[in-house]
């Protein structure tokens, strides 16, 4: 489902902030999942470990519920920092990221196009 992991369009590097792509979800909790980023040629790059527990009470309280529906606020549930598996910044270019993601029982696949400049 295309719409369980959300990220911010029109990455753009520079600013103040190490660069990043932000993963949201909203819904069900997901469970631990790693979703895989390819480049243009199809080269698996990096992976990006997908989880729900860094949003659970032990943080924050404020972000500690026990149920969430559809209708509640997305959530942080991961990120990509631009780089490869070696820590190298990746090039400016199209990334797919992708993998399956199972939450309340289901699993969902998740397929997110990024444009990195």
């Amino acid at each position: 489902m295309l719409k369980s992991v959300h990220h911010p369009p029109n990455l753009c590097r520079g600013g103040n902030l190490p660069p990043a792509i932000n993963f949201y979800r909203q819904g069900k909790w997901v469970d631990n999942a790693v979703l895989t980023v390819y480049d243009a040629a199809g080269n698996a790059i990096s992976k990006i470990n997908i989880n729900d527990n860094i949003n659970r009470c032990g943080r924050d309280a404020m972000h500690c519920v026990s149920t969430l529906t559809d209708a509640e606020p997305r959530r942080a549930v991961g990120s990509w920092d631009l780089t490869d598996t070696r820590g190298r910044p990746v090039s400016p270019g199209t990334y797919l990221v992708k993998g399956v993601v199972s939450a309340g029982g289901r699993k969902e696949r998740v397929s997110i196009i990024v444009g990195v400049r």
